[in-house]
């Protein structure tokens, strides 16, 4: 016997939903489910007998109207994987209760967290441990001190400079607030050296900018001490 995948849709009274949804029926659908039958007329048959009514499975645009449901019915196969473990038990990944992924959405729970969590009160705990989980990560992770230099690949004209965070920021914050009307492709940015002792940035910073004469010839304006006091690092 057969298994067949079931959505009743509800039809869409708000004007957002009209203008949103082609099919003008509202997602998630009021209920989904599944049944055993040899063909598809007999699943239909079994959910409208569950269900104390009569569903049509297409609705001409004229009727739409007068039509509050719409059933959709597929059969189920083997490469349907993410259809097939609504349905599967998994254990709540707060309070290990066994539930399945289905259920969640046939009770409204809009936040069961990709079918890791039972109920919204664990959703609302999962959300709490990741956002603590990444802070802790975020402030646990150390960016290495670097110098870097930035490179005008047309004119050969260089910029040098040290930061603690990432490099990468710092490269864009340069990027929003100098160069903002260039080609970011015309432009080449490299860590030339990793400081392990941050004590020592400003040495080896102004030491490249004498290496590359980036204040007469480049982009740099000051001193790296001088610069530090007024710039980010």
């Amino acid at each position: 016997m057969t298994e067949w995948f079931f959505q009743i849709k509800v039809r869409a009274n708000d004007k957002y939903c009209e203008d949103f949804f082609a099919e003008n029926w509202t997602f998630p659908p009021e209920f989904s489910g599944k049944v055993s039958a040899d063909n598809k007329k007999e699943a239909k048959k079994k959910i409208e007998e569950e269900f104390y009514r009569e569903f049509p499975l297409r609705v001409l645009k004229k009727d739409y109207p007068n039509v509050p449901y719409l059933l959709k019915i597929t059969e189920i196969n083997e490469r349907m994987g993410g259809i097939i473990e609504l349905f599967d038990y998994k254990s709540c990944e707060i309070c290990e209760k066994e539930y399945r992924v289905i259920d969640s959405y046939n009770l409204g729970r809009g936040r069961f967290v990709g079918g890791k969590c039972c109920s919204d009160d664990c959703a609302d705990e999962y959300y709490k441990r990741q956002r603590e989980e990444s802070y802790n990560n975020f402030e646990n992770h150390k960016c290495p001190n670097v110098i870097y230099k930035i490179t005008n690949k047309n004119n050969g004209k260089v910029y040098i400079g040290q930061t603690i965070r990432s490099f990468t920021l710092r490269w864009w914050e340069h990027f929003c607030e100098w160069i903002p009307n260039e080609d970011i492709c015309d432009f080449k940015f490299e860590t030339i050296e990793i400081i392990e002792d941050k004590s020592k940035l400003n040495e080896r910073e102004q030491f490249y900018i004498d290496k590359y004469d980036s204040i007469n010839t480049g982009y740099n304006k000051l001193r790296a001490e001088k610069e530090k006091k007024n710039g980010k690092n």
